[in-house]
């Protein structure tokens, strides 16, 4: 045989050697693990948040703000207490929605907590065990802490008919508590006090302590100029003229005040007519 066809069949014989040796890595050869690994999508959690019906109105939006912090979870053993551990994540829900939802989240134990601002009493849902699958929670409701609650309240500002006198002594700026939480103006005893147009500061006043310079009660910022009406501006409980809401009344006549203390808002509205027609109006003073 001539050295040409032997050279011919070495290389045939290494290439199939090759082959043979590189066959475990084929696709076809592969063996395919089970359950997680990298690159399989983690679970999720996901619900809803609803309001104690203590307090009606709250089925509809804006809905109270609440925080839902979603923490890992240890269950305690025999003798030991379950755990919160680190904090993975938070949603900040309401206003138009309180549905929310976690995901990417890792198999494992957690717990999320349910805090509002006011109002309510927080909840905590656990243990939430959380494999590949989503979890859907049942409806997690925040009860009424009715306690939180203002007693009294009044509108007290730099309007004239609306001092602390016209509050404290003569009730003529209070306001009723239609529902649980929320606040009008004016009291159906008293009526309306005429408010000029121009700018004003005010707050709604709930401690007697307050001074005409240092009022105590719902307010807000007061580098921020509202102009009326106001439809559910935010308000914080806060002492001092740096928050004192400001707000520009366009036009002379009788306002209506609105303050939710669930939902933490305010608004400013021109009175009905027919309300002002009825109305008792007095000239400030």
């Amino acid at each position: 045989m001539s050295a040409r066809p032997l050279i011919r069949l070495a290389v045939l014989a290494a290439s199939l050697a090759a082959l043979i040796g590189c066959g475990k890595n084929l696709p076809t050869s592969v063996i395919v693990p089970t359950g997680y690994r990298p690159g399989t999508p983690p679970g999720a959690i996901s619900g809803s948040v609803s309001f104690d019906p203590a307090y009606p109105g709250l089925d509809v939006a804006p809905f109270p703000r609440v925080l839902a912090e979603l923490h890992k979870y240890k269950v305690g053993g025999r003798g030991e207490q379950d755990s919160v551990g680190a904090l993975v994540e938070s949603r900040v829900l309401g206003g138009a929605s309180t549905d929310f939802s976690f995901t990417g989240v890792m198999p494992g134990t957690y717990i999320i907590q349910f805090r509002a601002d006011h109002a309510f009493r927080g909840v905590d849902r656990a243990p939430i065990f959380v494999e590949l699958d989503p979890v859907r929670l049942s409806n997690i409701v925040l009860p009424a802490e009715i306690e939180s609650l203002s007693i009294a309240t009044y509108v007290v500002g730099t309007m004239p008919g609306f001092s602390l006198d016209d509050a404290f002594l003569n009730g003529t700026t209070s306001m009723t508590q239609d529902a649980l939480g929320l606040w009008t103006y004016p009291d159906l005893l008293f009526g309306y006090t005429p408010i000029a147009a121009g700018t004003y500061r005010f707050k709604f006043v709930t401690d007697f302590s307050s001074t005409p310079g240092h009022l105590i009660g719902w307010g807000g910022d007061s580098t921020v100029t509202l102009t009326a009406p106001v439809t559910n501006a935010p308000v914080r409980y806060a002492s001092g003229p740096a928050e004192d809401i400001k707000v520009t009344i366009p036009s002379t006549g009788n306002w209506s005040f609105t303050l939710d203390e669930r939902r933490l808002t305010f608004s400013i509205t021109p009175a009905p007519a027919t309300a002002a027609i009825a109305a008792r109006a007095r000239t400030p003073r």
